[in-house]
């Protein structure tokens, strides 16, 4: 059984404190639509040349936007369904 909480509408995180994202919205025409991020997917995690770390809150994907997609491309990591996928993102609002 899976138990969620919704934050702000587009992120769920489970309460049992597993290190997982779950998407719940995307924002058309955003750079996150555009990298391929879809209703559903798993954040995992994020890399940027040799720094890395877990995303396990939708503040997580804020900070990283904000501090380290000006410094370069940032590797999201992630699941969809069974499958893991890496979406590509640079500087600018993910959305």
């Amino acid at each position: 059984m899976k138990w969620w909480v919704t934050i702000r509408h587009r992120y769920r995180i489970p309460q049992k404190s597993r290190r997982e994202l779950v998407i719940e919205e995307v924002s058309a025409n955003s750079a996150s639509e555009k990298a391929g991020l879809r209703e559903g997917d798993v954040l995992l995690r994020w890399i940027r040349g040799r720094v890395e770390g877990a995303i396990i809150s939708p503040f997580d994907v804020s900070l990283i936007e904000i501090e380290q997609g000006p410094r370069g491309p940032v590797t999201l990591i992630g699941r969809r369904g069974t499958e893991d996928f890496s979406l590509a993102m640079g500087a600018g609002n993910w959305g």
